[in-house]
């Protein structure tokens, strides 16, 4: 239930597109597992990957699965060459943060994670450390490690998947 609103556009020449476009839904619901009373979102891509790009995507109010989350912000700007993505998840306690720097280039998409940062009064401060390398390709997904620290504890994630082997 609730409504959903868009209008975008399509415009260029083959090889050189731009998409555009602005989506607000409010009071959405799905199976009694997902609420969202606003949902945000305006783009403007170059699909060549050539031209700077825009995009901000801002939800507020979500419940999944009976977690709580007051607002989720992502924002990005930038090139297919190089562009910069910053996340923001705030509950009632709670706040994360991370900033990505990234690049498409053979299929691929790169990015490097850094200036993540957790805090909640239930696990404590937590900061990524050290940046980290994500690729997202058709046929390979990869996150090299990802170190985050909070005082004088510390943890790695680390994980790829391949289409033949899956995740590992």
């Amino acid at each position: 239930s609730g409504s959903l609103n868009s209008a975008g556009s399509l415009s260029g020449k083959w090889g050189h597109l731009r998409i555009g476009g602005q989506m607000y839904a409010r009071d959405i619901v799905w199976r009694d597992r997902m609420r969202a009373d606003e949902i945000q979102t305006d783009i403007d891509a170059d699909l060549s990957t050539q031209d700077p790009s825009n995009l901000k995507v801002t939800a507020k109010n979500l419940v999944a699965y009976n977690t709580a989350v007051e607002l989720i912000t992502l924002n990005g700007h930038g090139t297919g060459a190089e562009h910069q993505l910053d996340l923001l998840v705030q509950t009632s306690q709670e706040r994360g943060t991370l900033h990505a720097a990234g690049t498409v280039r053979h299929q691929e998409w790169e990015l490097t994670l850094k200036d993540g940062q957790i805090t909640s009064p239930a696990i404590g401060n937590w900061l990524s450390n050290t940046p980290a390398r994500l690729i997202v390709g058709r046929d390979e997904q990869r996150l090299e490690p990802w170190c985050w620290q909070e005082e004088n504890a510390h943890f790695c994630l680390r994980g790829s998947r391949h289409d033949i082997v899956g995740w590992h």
